[in-house]
């Protein structure tokens, strides 16, 4: 971002195509757990007698489906052929997207997209986040029910 914002050319070109390859890089999305779909979409989340394990797995849930969603946003920006990225750094796509080239005359006209991905990477880390800290809160309520 400091090289597109500067409009200065890096001098490590080889660190600077590492990077522009990464930003199309996502790690894959986590899977909601199957039991909590199964509780979820059979109405059995109700049953269940901790008012807290309750409360926590239905936050969960929630929060599972907005990670989701900006998944697939984050996925569908990156994705998008007709967005300037795809149109000023060419990929290949039998080599893992290695970079083959790009236009460093029209390389400033990214910054609007890459700044879009990197605040949506930072939303989706944000979130992973808090979905394992539920997650292992869940853990710990159960543990102690079992106890």
């Amino acid at each position: 971002m400091n090289a597109i914002q500067l409009g200065e050319e890096p001098t490590d070109i080889e660190a600077f195509i590492i990077t522009l390859g990464k930003i199309d890089a996502m790690a894959a999305a986590p899977f909601l757990p199957t039991a909590l779909q199964e509780l979820v979409s059979s109405g059995q989340l109700s049953n269940l007698s901790s008012p807290d394990l309750r409360s926590l797995l239905t936050l969960f849930y929630q929060e599972f489906g907005n990670h989701e969603s900006t998944m697939n946003l984050l996925l569908s920006l990156i994705t998008n052929p007709q967005n300037q990225f795809h149109k000023i750094v060419v990929l290949d796509p039998y080599k893992d997207g290695k970079i083959i080239s790009y236009d460093w005359t029209k390389i400033h006209q990214l910054r609007p997209e890459l700044q879009n991905v990197q605040i949506g990477k930072k939303m989706i880390i944000y979130q992973m986040k808090d979905l394992l800290q539920k997650a292992k809160s869940v853990k710990s309520i159960i543990q102690k029910r079992l106890k």
